[in-house]
């Protein structure tokens, strides 16, 4: 999801001279991977690269070690620690000087509820947005917070989807979901046209096609939403390269990409 935002933040912000600060595991290491990846593709740099450990108490130090000269900053963090960096952020004083944008899970609905005033301004990419325009999502937002008064973010609409998918399978084969072959094909058949999410299908590697959704943090009737800025239809794992090519390459990981521009 981050390889879109990527291609955002230097076409649509404008940004050219960025840090990234990410978490020190698998998931960080690869949306960063992403990010960077396209957004030097398009002419961007990348300068600087931070990694934080997962049990971090105190992001003030790592923030503190920005280049004064960047105009913005790719995070990927999650749960607990998204708050508090955004926190953290606002409070050194970098909310209004240097733009931040990040993965999904920076500002989730599940994470979100738990931020003030200093997540306003933020960018993300997710797969799910919850003011997408169409009718089936406005049913389903609609019913999650009449049933469990919250407003649901990507791992609600996920496990949702994942049913709509299941379900989906089914109905290929009938119901007859004891020949496990002709399941399995079933469910990397499923072409899902209406959910939460919008369009999604498997590619021929059994990976989701799907819409990855730029969002912007605002506050509406006093409460801090999700706001969508920009949509990416039919997005695959491998964006705008070559498949074949991707996977034959470097897998993403702590040193790849490398670092070409680091100051």
């Amino acid at each position: 999801m981050t390889h879109p935002l990527g291609d955002y933040a230097y076409k649509q912000l404008k940004l050219r001279r960025m840090a990234t600060i990410s978490m020190d595991y698998a998931f960080g290491w690869e949306t960063n991977a992403g990010f960077q990846r396209v957004f030097e593709d398009q002419g961007g740099k990348v300068v600087q690269r931070i990694w934080t450990p997962l049990n971090i108490q105190d992001y003030a130090p790592f923030l503190a070690s920005l280049k004064k000269d960047i105009d913005g900053v790719f995070a990927c963090h999650t749960g607990g620690l998204s708050p508090r960096f955004v926190k953290t952020w606002s409070d050194v004083g970098l909310k209004d000087k240097i733009t931040l944008v990040g993965v999904g899970t920076l500002t989730d609905e599940n994470v979100l509820k738990a931020m003030g005033d200093e997540a306003i301004g933020v960018y993300t990419a997710s797969w799910y947005t919850v003011d997408r325009d169409a009718p089936d999502n406005k049913r389903f937002v609609e019913a999650i917070r009449r049933e469990y008064k919250v407003t649901p973010g990507f791992y609600t609409a996920a496990t949702y989807t994942s049913g709509l998918w299941i379900e989906g399978a089914m109905n290929l084969v009938k119901g007859k979901f004891e020949d496990k072959a002709a399941f399995v094909r079933a469910l990397h058949n499923v072409k899902l046209e209406h959910g939460p999410m919008g369009p999604l299908h498997l590619d021929e590697y059994g990976k989701p096609v799907l819409n990855i959704y730029v969002r912007k943090v605002e506050r509406k009737n006093g409460e801090l939403v999700n706001t969508t800025v920009a949509t990416y239809p039919n997005v695959s794992q491998f964006w705008t390269y070559d498949p074949k090519a991707f996977i034959a390459g470097p897998q993403y990981s702590r040193d790849v990409p490398a670092t070409r521009f680091l100051e």
